[in-house]
């Protein structure tokens, strides 16, 4: 499968976006079962976020920045309580 469309897991994530060969890749965007408020923009890369992203955590903390293999690379973090972090991070 190749091209635009979107999976939904055995336990009911949701991935909508590119594809080339049933893999992520391309720009997405991902939505957990288990935790609603949760909500990814982004790059993906071999099925990981990769590049620029945007990720709306459970309780309304935000980050965007870079990711690289899933991680969070360097970017702005805001937490929910107000405070901010931007710089890089470490796994």
């Amino acid at each position: 499968i190749t091209g635009k469309g979107y999976y939904v897991s055995k336990i009911k994530n949701i991935y909508i976006g590119e594809f080339i060969n049933r893999v992520a890749e391309g720009e997405g965007e991902v939505y957990l079962n288990d935790s609603p408020n949760y909500h990814f923009k982004g790059n993906f890369k071999n099925n990981k976020m990769n590049g620029y992203g945007k990720e709306k955590l459970e309780d309304n903390s935000i980050y965007e920045g870079e990711f690289v293999d899933g991680f969070k690379k360097k970017g702005k973090f805001s937490f929910s309580n107000g405070c901010i972090y931007e710089g890089e991070f470490i796994n």
